[in-house]
């Protein structure tokens, strides 16, 4: 990802950025279906047949290592389902079907498998989610 992908993350739907004492414990990004106008990012808004509704992009999201299994994830998914609930009615993530880790963690989150597309010989998943349902979550 370059600087002006990134510049386009921050200044759309936004970057939420999860620190501890000055270290970046993790990251989410999200962006507007225009945002990105080709590869998985489109795919998976045309696997859904709806590109341009009221919905937005979620990912690239990490969580550091050291950070793992405390609830990081958790935190920023709550947090941009709230900043953008009033906005948009469903988030979009797609994964790779060889990403074993990444499905696990959509599926536990409850997000609903939603489609699947091909893109360079490669399976992936399309997951949704109703930010307005996710944000109601209580603060982990």
């Amino acid at each position: 990802m370059d600087a002006d992908v990134l510049t386009r993350f921050q200044e759309g739907t936004g970057v939420f950025i999860a620190e501890e004492t000055g270290r970046l414990a993790g990251f989410a990004m999200t962006s507007e279906p225009g945002a990105v106008a080709s590869g998985p990012p489109r795919l998976a808004l045309d696997a859904l047949g709806d590109g341009d509704g009221r919905l937005f992009l979620y990912g690239p999201a990490a969580v550091d290592p050291g950070f793992q299994g405390r609830g990081v994830l958790t935190m920023l998914l709550t947090a941009l389902s709230r900043e953008l609930r009033d906005r948009f009615d469903l988030g979009v993530a797609f994964v790779e079907a060889a990403n074993a880790k990444s499905l696990a963690v959509h599926r536990h989150y409850g997000m609903t498998a939603a489609a699947t597309f091909v893109f360079d010989g490669r399976d992936y998943f399309v997951f949704t989610f109703d930010p307005a349902e996710f944000a109601a979550r209580p603060n982990p």
